[in-house]
């Protein structure tokens, strides 16, 4: 907290997630670990938001799929892309109606798509990291694509109600972790205008998450 850098970088000069690359018992763990909790979230998303006129989502950094599993599962007439590092594709899962792309979003997000998803992307990183994200996102959407953020987002202000403990403990476990952050509305609108995006709406999901709607 003193430094504002996360124990991984302090211990080994090293953040992000490269080190499952090269460990694949930690990576099948970290990525089943967040899978059933990514379906959940991702079966509120899907009938929460109205994918009707969407023919492809990708899911960017969706790991092995859970969430873009529930989406395709409640509506059939979509495609699924799934865009993640070696690790979390070398064993996702094989789904209908999907494809699945090895990929670096700080590199590229490709284009193809009608809907890009991120969830539980953005808390993982500083803010320079979000905008060279959220630039590759912007990028491959275009003109008529729509980013879709899931992420814990933080109020302006605590007022101690009983959800915010636990925004508090996840906004800390990033920091500790990763050098990230939760945010609030109002600091993903800032990181957002740095490409030309912004919040349009938020409307909350399952255990804690919220849509964030960019436009």
């Amino acid at each position: 907290m003193r430094s504002g850098q996360s124990a991984r970088v302090l211990l080994g000069g090293a953040n992000g997630y490269g080190h499952l690359d090269r460990d694949p018992a930690a990576a099948r763990t970290f990525n089943r670990g967040l899978g059933g909790l990514s379906y959940i979230v991702g079966m509120e998303l899907a009938r929460t938001y109205d994918f009707s006129q969407t023919r492809c989502v990708m899911d960017v950094g969706g790991g092995e799929g859970h969430l873009l599993a529930a989406i395709l599962e409640c509506h059939p007439h979509l495609r699924g892309i799934l865009l993640d590092r070696a690790h979390a594709i070398d064993t996702a899962l094989a789904l209908e109606r999907c494809e699945q792309r090895v990929g670096d979003f700080f590199e590229e997000v490709p284009p193809g798509a009608d809907a890009y998803v991120m969830k539980s992307i953005l808390h993982n990183w500083d803010d320079e990291s979000c905008v060279r994200i959220l630039a590759r996102c912007r990028a491959a959407i275009g003109s008529a694509g729509r980013l879709l953020l899931v992420e814990r987002v933080l109020p302006q202000t605590f007022q101690g109600e009983p959800g915010e403990r636990p925004l508090a403990r996840s906004d800390l476990n990033m920091l500790v972790g990763f050098s990230g952050r939760e945010r609030s509305l109002g600091s993903l609108d800032r990181l957002l205008a740095s490409c030309g995006l912004g919040v349009e709406r938020s409307r909350k999901l399952a255990l804690g998450f919220s849509l964030v709607e960019t436009g």
